[in-house]
This record gives structure tokens, C-alpha cells and sequence, in this order.
């Protein structure tokens, strides 16, 4: 019924909404490994009941080999991102963020064989102008400088993990079908954060009780999101250009960071300003 351009918008909202939910999080300062384990549980859960009740011919073993990569790159991306967030203002994390454009535009360059405008090329050289301009911001900064830097180190490796994964969803959307990827995907994502909170809980033995509400209303919540986001974004993947595609879905970050402005009145300077217009220029351009 709908287009790729639609589902594409969908998935922008949804995880720009989510992005601010991690930062909120972090700013509670939630456990991010219990968080994104009840997310994915939720997850889970969901595209579970549309496996039951659907009919088709599942490729469970082409669906396993996608979704443990997908999985693998995602987990990296989500608990760094939420890391980073903890650490530095989310004017700052999701622009860097963005360094994923790269990533994915380079493999669907070499891989997929598609081919970027000359405007298109001038998005991918902005995208390292804003990382720069980002690093100039941070220099003139009042803020704790060492904070910001091991906030803006989490966010690259969130960029390669989100980037991978990004791919990883592009591939798989025309192989497999939908929702049994999206289950198995997130059963190894449950997987990776449940041994990974049994490894730190014996670092914290009274994280469980002083953070086991809030962590877990955040991760429900998340989690719920998530399921329709990805759906969406998987959907269109299967319908349109991935190079277009993640160009519109780039622009979340503006939703995340005007939400953390208005909600958690993160200061908004002409610095940031400036580093946000040249992000932006650089996902339009990417776009034509």
C-alpha cells in the first residue's frame, strides 16, 4: 500500500524517538546492558505472535546466518550509543553518529553496485567536515573535555556498529522473510545482554534492585518502538534505494536533538548550530 519513502519516514520518527528515550536513560543513569535486554525481549515477543499466526515458508537458516550478524553489529551500535550519551550532549553524539552514512553509502557502492552523484559525493566529504567540526566545538567547549571525548569515541564505534547493521538489514530484506528475521535477531540480541548483565553483575551486585523498575519501563518502552521502527525500516529497504533511504533516515538525529533541547534543555549554542546545518546539508545532499 505504501512506498519505501513512507516506511522510511516511519522508521525516522520512531527512532528519533528513541535516541532521546536512550539519552533519558542516561540521563537517569540506567543500566544500559538491562535496558536494551528488556527491549529486545519485548522485541522478541512481538514478532514472535506474528510468526505463529502467519502463514509462509520460512528460510530459517538463511534468516539465522543475517540475523547473527545483524545482531552482532547492532548490539555493538545500541550499547555504545547509549554510553555515549551518558557522556556527551546528543547534539553532538548523533551528528557524529552519522559517520554510518559513510559506512553504509561505501558498501552499497561496493557491493550492491550502486552509484553516488557528484551532490552525493559532496554529502560523504561534508559528513567528515561536521566529524571536524564537531572536534572544533568540543575544543572550545566549558564542559568536561575528557567526558565529551569518551562520549564521542562511543558514538564512532556506534557509527561502524549501526553501519554494518544497516547493511546487514538491506541484504536480508530481500532474502529472507520479515518477521522471522526480525525474532531470531533479537533472540540473539536478548542472548548477548543477558551474559553480558550475568559478567557485570558481579562487578554491581545492588544494581539489580536500586535500577530494576525504571530500567525496565525504559526498555518496555523502547522495545515496543523498536519493533515498528525496524519493521519499517526493513520494509522499505525491500522496496527502495539504500542509499536514499538511509539519507531520510539520517535525519532522526534532528528529532533526538530537538526533543533533548525542549525536554532536557541541553543548551543549543551557534556552534551546535553549525555542526547540526552541516550535518544536515551533508544527509540532503546524500539524498539528491
Amino acid at each position: 500500500m505504501f512506498g519505501w519513502f513512507f516506511y522510511a519516514l516511519l522508521a525516522t520518527v520512531i527512532y528519533g524517538v528513541i535516541a532521546f528515550l536512550y539519552k533519558k536513560a542516561g540521563e537517569h543513569n540506567l543500566s544500559t546492558i538491562r535496558v536494551i535486554n528488556r527491549s529486545s525481549i519485548i522485541v522478541v515477543f512481538i514478532s514472535l505472535l506474528f510468526v505463529i499466526f502467519q502463514k509462509g515458508d520460512y528460510f530459517w537458516g538463511v534468516s539465522t546466518i543475517y540475523a547473527f550478524f545483524n545482531a552482532t553489529f547492532f548490539s555493538v551500535a545500541a550499547i555504545f550509543q547509549m554510553h555515549a550519551l551518558k557522556f556527551a550532549p546528543t547534539s553532538y553524539v548523533l551528528p557524529v553518529e552519522k559517520f554510518n552514512n559513510v559506512i553504509v553509502i561505501a558498501l552499497s557502492i561496493s557491493v550492491l553496485s550502486e552509484r553516488p552523484s557528484l551532490i552525493q559525493w559532496g554529502g560523504i566529504v561534508l559528513s567528515f567536515i561536521a566529524i571536524g567540526a564537531i572536534v572544533w566545538a568540543i575544543k572550545n567547549d566549558k564542559g568536561e573535555i575528557i567526558s565529551l571525548k569518551k562520549g564521542l569515541t562511543f558514538s564512532f564505534i556506534s557509527a561502524i556498529g549501526s553501519g554494518f547493521s544497516i547493511f546487514t538489514g538491506k541484504l536480508a530484506s530481500n532474502e529472507v522473510s520479515t518477521m522471522p528475521y526480525i525474532f531470531i535477531s533479537y533472540s540473539f540480541v536478548m542472548i548477548y545482554t543477558f551474559l553480558i548483565s550475568i559478567i557485570l553483575r558481579k562487578k554491581s551486585k545492588n544494581e539489580k534492585t536500586k535500577l530494576f523498575i525504571p530500567s525496565d519501563k525504559y526498555g518496555f518502552l523502547i522495545g515496543v518502538l523498536n519493533f515498528f521502527g525496524y519493521y519499517s525500516i526493513l520494509t522499505a529497504f525491500s522496496k527502495g534505494p539504500l542509499s536514499l533511504i538511509q539519507a531520510i533516515f539520517s535525519v532522526s538525529m534532528v528529532i533526538s536533538i530537538l526533543m533533548a533541547v525542549v525536554f532536557l534543555k541541553e543548551p543549543f549554542d551557534k556552534k551546535k548550530g553549525i555542526v547540526l546545518a552541516i550535518a544536515m546539508i551533508a544527509v540532503i545532499l546524500i539524498k539528491i
